[in-house]
Formats: structure tokens, sequence, C-alpha cells
């Protein structure tokens, strides 16, 4: 019983000794100045600002960086409806790193007196009073709904999904970027306008990736105006004028 006892005191020794160590260690960690954040470091933003993320995000300089949540600032900074994703890295002993993809703007809802900014996927990045002449114009629909963060709604069914129908066609063919206007005032006779002014006579949404495809071949061969008719693919037509 006597061995027992002392065996049983050696181990409890050894484990006060643990955590007394545990303790120590966690309690430097915690408060060495060596830990406290110097640098705060933003990538990946065009329309944002450093000075907004890193506002957002809670994460102040001189603060502890193992006190630091790194969960709860990715989550405020993707709060942000101009933000598709974001990773935050700690840099020991005392950097962060945030990286932050933006959602790209794919055009502009006139509305009233503001604009809405959408993305490919018709999610609303920004509400703005105005817009560059040259900003590529969504037209032609009527909008019901628009609450940044979330999906635009427009006055017909089947009218947000066939926005997005056109923007993924543009995007995957290259082509999202050289759009100035997108006129959906006849579904049936969808329009496009591209920055050099060429304007794509589409129809209707039947064989849209294809008809972009031949959009994309034109420009490429150097037509940027006049006006290209993919309203029959087996027969584009081109012509120098309306």
């Amino acid at each position: 019983m006597a061995r027992r006892r002392k065996k049983k005191r050696k181990i409890n020794l050894k484990v006060l000794i643990a955590l007394i160590i545990i303790i120590g260690v966690t309690t430097g960690l915690l408060t060495a100045p060596i830990f406290n954040i110097s640098k705060i470091s933003v990538s990946g933003i065009e329309r944002l600002t450093e000075e907004q993320v890193i506002s957002v995000s809670g994460i102040g300089l001189g603060k502890n960086i193992f006190r630091t949540s790194i969960g709860r600032a990715r989550k405020k900074i993707m709060s942000q409806p101009m933000v598709e994703n974001v990773k935050i890295l700690r840099k020991f002993p005392a950097r962060i790193e945030i990286s932050v993809e933006e959602r790209k703007l794919f055009a502009y809802v006139p509305f009233g007196d503001v604009y809405y900014g959408i993305d490919k996927n018709c999610t609303v990045i920004e509400t703005v009073s105005e817009c560059a002449e040259d900003s590529p114009k969504l037209t032609g629909l009527y909008t019901l709904e628009a609450p940044e963060g979330g999906e635009i709604k427009f006055q017909n069914d089947g009218e947000t999904e066939l926005v997005k129908k056109i923007a993924g066609a543009l995007y995957e063919n290259g082509m999202g970027d050289v759009i100035s206007e997108l006129n959906l005032q006849n579904t049936v006779n969808i329009m496009l306008v591209t920055k050099s002014g060429l304007i794509v006579q589409l129809a209707d949404d039947s064989e849209l990736d294809y008809k972009i495809k031949l959009m994309k071949n034109i420009i490429d061969r150097g037509y940027t105006w006049g006006v290209f008719d993919v309203s029959n693919p087996a027969v584009p037509t081109y012509r120098k004028n309306m």
C-alpha cells in the first residue's frame, strides 16, 4: 500500500508539473509582446480598399495574434456583398495576411435614380447613384427586388435565370469583359453591344454558347463595329451598319 501511495504521489507530481508548464507556456504566448500583431496585409482587392477590409475584419494592430479569432474575422469579411471568398493566415510571430476574392461586376442595372451592380450570378454587389458612362449596363428589364448581397429579382419569371445564362456563356468564352450593354427588352430579340461598338443580335437564348463562340470568333478576326447577326447561327451575317 505504501509503495502504491508513493507511486501515486509521483504521478500526481508529474501531472502538476506538466500543468504548470502548459499554463506558463500558454500565458507566455497570450501575453508576450512579440506576438502582438504588427502588420496586416490585404491582397486581391480592386474595388474594396485595404482600410475597409481591415476595419470590417475586426483585426487590430497590437492585438495578440493567438487571441485573434480568424474564423470570426473571416465571417465578418464574407458578409460584405462584394466579397466572393476570403482566406486569412497567421504569419508568426506577428503578421496577418488577408487574401480576398472579390465578386466581379458583370453589369449595372439602372432603376430610377440608382444603379444596381450585379455579378454573373445576379448577386447585387453594390448600389450606386451614378456609374461611368462606359460601364456595362443591363437594360430592358424591370427590377422588383435588389437586396445587397442577395439575388436581384426582375418582373417576369425566368428573367433572372436568363441573365445568369447569358453572363455564364459570355464568361466561359472570355467575353464577359467586352460587353457595354445587354439589352433584354425583348427576350426573343436579345442584343449585345461591345465596348468597341459591335452590335450582336442573338434572337432568343437557343444555342447560346455557340452564338457567343461565333461572336468571339468575329471579334478575334478584327470586326470591332457594325452589326453581327447570329439569330440563325447556321448562317451568321455581318453588315457595317444598322
